[in-house]
């Protein structure tokens, strides 16, 4: 097989830096019966090299490696003259070096794993990263990280958790209080969690279950006799029947909005994220929830109407009958009254919208489908792209504004889907 060291990816760069060393350790060259060696550096190793087809293949597919074989069977191998340092210049194993890094790096391997990553699988890669290291490993680094939660079992084994946070733990308390029939008692709040010390101290941490409910919109905390108290739904209490969480046919949902751009404050275009959509469903259930208010007896969203658009091509597509979590909100509330008012431009009772390239022009250019939005931008980014190449090549040092083709070249993240 022909070397592809170019395209192998960070965790192999780990492996074949592991055999490196101990060609450097055992005199220049690392016998094929003393290769598994390197699993006790990398215990990830053993997984990735049997994928590659065996040891002697996995260096073989490396340039770094020199592979010699004797005539009577067996091999070794060494550092090749493409593995040998000509600089003194690292190699980067990781696109993001900082502690922010690690922490990403260590949630998409939770989310993974899911729903909990054990220390040992961990390994060398993680071990390895600069911000991990630093902090003497990866169990202070996750101990001191806000977004982990560390668990210790028996033996001096442990895992991590990916700590909730106080939208999660009000989610995981108002499905409770559905499959309870409307209401959970304060006191069984103990006994449904005892399997979930993470949210138990996220509770803690807020002056214990019954102040961290007090504190949330969506919860309606319902004192009784006696000191007992008991949790419901802001949609089931009598009271305030239209305010707080609640799943609603996404059919229902109008935009408040007359118009909306093409692509997301982050440059993704709303297509793309219909595609990622489309391939992974499961992603809708990360989007950020809809702020819907009840105006004379129809709900509008005021917020999320780029998300609304690309939910409603996914429905027609794939679920007409799709359901979605929203957050009700009381006009009666001056800051949702004011937001309303800011935010509602619709002339259709928010049955239809336009599409624009950009909100200063939506006066002049409006676009009725998205597929004639795309279009516009692509002609504008060409057209872009010409007056670049004529610059170029009259020597100007005239600039053209990217902001059409950046948007065409974004890609999207669930990080940036907010209008």
């Amino acid at each position: 097989m022909s070397p592809t060291s170019g395209t192998c990816d960070s965790q192999e760069q780990v492996v074949v830096q592991a055999i490196l060393t101990l060609i450097k350790e055992n005199g220049g060259r690392l016998e094929g019966t003393q290769l598994p060696q390197v699993y006790k550096q990398c215990p990830s190793a053993s997984a990735i090299v049997a994928k590659s087809g065996g040891p002697r293949k996995f260096c073989e597919r490396h340039t770094a490696l020199k592979v010699v074989a004797t005539t009577d069977g067996p091999w070794h191998v060494e550092r090749s003259a493409a593995g040998a340092p000509k600089t003194k210049k690292k190699v980067q194993l990781f696109d993001d070096s900082t502690p922010a890094g690690a922490t990403k790096m260590l949630l998409g391997m939770i989310e993974k794993e899911g729903p909990k990553l054990e220390g040992g699988k961990i390994g060398f890669l993680c071990s390895a990263h600069p911000a991990i290291k630093a902090s003497g490993g990866p169990r202070k680094f996750c101990e001191a990280c806000d977004e982990f939660e560390v668990v210790a079992a028996s033996c001096g084994q442990w895992h991590v958790e990916r700590r909730p946070n106080e939208q999660d733990i009000v989610r995981m308390l108002s499905d409770l209080i559905a499959k309870e029939g409307g209401k959970l008692d304060g006191c069984r709040i103990g006994t449904f969690l005892h399997d979930e010390p993470s949210i138990r101290k996220g509770m803690s941490a807020a002056g214990g279950p019954r102040k961290f409910c007090e504190q949330q919109d969506a919860l309606v905390v319902v004192s009784g006799s006696s000191g007992a108290w008991h949790l419901e739904c802001p949609t089931q209490c009598t009271q305030c029947p239209s305010i707080g969480l609640q799943e609603v046919p996404l059919s229902q949902i109008r935009w408040s909005q007359d118009c909306i751009k093409v692509s997301f404050r982050n440059g993704g275009m709303l297509v793309d994220l219909l595609k990622e959509m489309e391939r992974d469903p499961e992603l809708m259930h990360r989007l950020p929830t809809f702020d819907v208010v009840n105006h004379e007896g129809q709900l509008f969203a005021i917020s999320g109407n780029r998300r609304l658009w690309v939910l409603k091509e996914y429905a027609a597509r794939n679920d007409p009958t799709l359901k979605i979590r929203v957050c009700f909100r009381d006009l009666e509330i001056k800051k949702w009254a004011k937001l309303f008012k800011m935010r509602f431009s619709t002339e259709n009772r928010g049955q239809q919208v336009d599409i624009v390239l950009a909100h200063k022009r939506m006066k002049i250019e409006r676009f009725s489908t998205m597929n004639s939005a795309v279009e516009a931008l692509r002609r504008q980014t060409a057209r872009s792209s010409d007056s670049e190449s004529e610059s170029a090549s009259g020597g100007s040092s005239s600039q053209t504004t990217p902001s059409a083709s950046t948007a065409l070249r974004s890609a999207s993240s669930s990080s940036g889907f907010s209008d």
